[in-house]
């Protein structure tokens, strides 16, 4: 499940750059 967390922390700071 960890790649689930790691795939939405990457969508939010891609989204938030």
């Amino acid at each position: 499940m960890m790649i689930f967390v790691e795939t939405y922390v990457l969508g939010i700071f891609y989204y938030g750059y």
